[in-house]
């Protein structure tokens, strides 16, 4: 019994250290039992994602904004996470390192279009291994990654819809009974944000839509 208390112990320890550890350092690390515990609170039974949970990490804290202070730092760590990722999944045509730079930098450019946090990246990840975004076997270049992300961000947004959704429901129902404080913050935040990636989301629909009429223009 105490020899199974003490390994308890040292379990939660080494959780606990994990979890104090910058997310880019944990990255950097190589090691993927440390990145899962540091996904633990983003996901429920049977690996469902908690999007309540993700859509909370404060915005300091997403991609773009950590960019912002150490550009360096947060490409390495996506260069790296991708590494890992593409190592797990066999590919007869990995991605070259160059070729992963390249993708880690056009994650980070397109990230504040929805503001996307690592934990967002690396769950992510975690599903395209598992081949819940179809299987993988030959190739993976940066186009098909950038597809495969985007069906996860339409999740994350609908998702960010239904929450929002909730929130104001729960909102009605509690009235003014004096407890509701929490929630009405709470529910301010993922409207705030809701509304902030309906408007960026329009925007890049209709230049996106441009960029392929001007291409079909071009002699």
């Amino acid at each position: 019994m105490e020899q199974k208390q003490e390994i308890q112990k040292q379990t939660a320890n080494q959780v606990e250290k994990v979890l104090k550890k910058p997310l880019t350092d944990v990255i950097l690390s190589g090691k993927k039992q440390e990145i899962n515990v540091a996904l633990r609170e983003y996901k429920g039974n049977g690996g469902v994602i908690k999007y309540e949970n993700v859509l909370s990490i404060p915005f300091d804290n997403r991609i773009c904004k950590l960019a912002e202070k150490d550009y360096k730092s947060v490409s390495m760590a996506i260069s790296a996470a991708l590494h890992l990722a593409f190592e797990g999944m066999n590919l007869k045509r990995g991605m070259t390192p160059d070729q992963e730079i390249d993708l880690a930098e056009a994650i980070i450019d397109t990230s504040a279009e929805d503001y996307l946090a690592l934990e967002d990246l690396l769950l992510f990840l975690q599903k395209l291994v598992r081949g819940e975004y179809g299987v993988l076997y030959e190739s993976m270049d940066i186009p098909k990654f950038m597809d495969k992300f985007e069906i996860y961000r339409q999740e994350r947004h609908e998702n960010l819809m239904r929450i929002k959704t909730e929130r104001h429901i729960q909102h009605k129902k509690l009235g003014d009974t004096g407890r509701s404080n929490t929630i009405d913050e709470l529910g301010q935040h993922f409207s705030g944000f809701a509304e902030k990636i309906s408007v960026m989301s329009s925007e890049l629909k209709h230049l996106r839509k441009e960029n392929n009429n001007l291409k079909k223009n071009i002699p």
